[in-house]
């Protein structure tokens, strides 16, 4: 499953999407085209959750790979910044906790910043929305990409 979301400066969500990625042949030109959609939608800054490396396998640690580079690839084409950060930092952020579960990043976003998703049962919207709270805290706090891989475009 694939997930964006978009908020304002005032933690607003502005839009939020949540598609899945069929498996088999073809499923990169598929992912490549979802991605190429979504930044049809005005985007100043991409914040791309890396790879969870605690991740099962190595097979689902090389396809999320490839789906990061992806959107990585989609943002440069389109001319989007965008800055790569890990899971632990984003969680961070939102409760104190860097280990924290999916469904406890989702209560904090809603307790925070009143950001609710009814159609989240993998939490991924919230994850989104998780990374996005984080990148608007450090572009208000000045901070910029301070800390984390440089913006890139």
């Amino acid at each position: 499953m694939a997930a964006a979301v978009w908020l304002d400066e005032d933690f607003n969500v502005v839009d939020a999407r949540n598609s899945p990625i069929k498996p088999g042949p073809l499923r990169l030109k598929r992912a490549l085209r979802l991605f190429y959609s979504w930044l049809q939608t005005p985007t100043d800054l991409a914040i791309i959750e890396d790879n969870a490396y605690g991740a099962p396998s190595r097979v689902v640690v090389v396809k999320l790979s490839q789906l990061n580079t992806l959107v990585k690839t989609v943002c440069e084409c389109e001319g989007v910044d965008w800055l790569e950060v890990g899971p632990s930092a984003l969680k961070k952020e939102i409760t104190g906790k860097g280990n924290a579960e999916k469904c406890q990043v989702a209560k904090e976003l809603e307790r925070l910043y009143g950001i609710n998703f009814s159609n989240d049962r993998g939490y991924d919207l919230s994850d989104s929305a998780c990374a996005a709270v984080w990148g608007i805290k450090h572009l208000q706090r000045g901070i910029g990409t301070s800390g984390t891989k440089k913006a890139h475009r």
